[in-house]
C-alpha cells in the first residue's frame, strides 16, 4: 500500500527520528518528506487569529523563516500529487 509522511524537522512532539524516519524505514515503499527550517508539529494546525498568538503561543508561533500558510500550501500539493501517482487520480 502506498505511504507517503511529511514532517517538519523542528518537531519536537514526535521527534523525526524516532517517529516519521523510524516508521517510513519500516514500511517498504515508504516516502518521507521532511520539511526544514523549523517546521514542527503544530506548524501544521491552523494558523491562529491574531488575538490568540499570546494565549497560545507554543503553539501558534513558528520559528523565525517558517511561513505556515506556505508549509499548508505545499504539504496540500504534495498530497496531491501523492494520491494522483499512488491511486491513479480522481476517480
Amino acid at each position: 500500500m502506498p505511504v507517503a509522511i511529511v514532517a517538519g524537522d523542528g518537531d519536537t512532539t514526535v521527534p523525526v527520528a524516532t517517529n516519521a524516519r523510524h516508521i517510513a524505514g519500516l514500511l517498504p515503499g515508504a516516502s518521507l518528506d521532511i520539511l526544514p527550517g523549523g517546521v514542527s508539529h503544530d506548524t501544521f494546525l491552523n494558523p491562529c487569529f491574531p488575538a490568540a498568538m499570546d494565549d497560545h503561543a507554543a503553539i501558534c508561533r513558528d520559528a523565525a523563516g517558517v511561513d505556515r500558510r506556505e508549509v499548508h500550501r505545499r504539504t496540500a500539493a504534495r498530497a496531491l500529487a501523492f494520491f494522483g501517482s499512488a491511486w491513479g487520480g480522481s476517480r
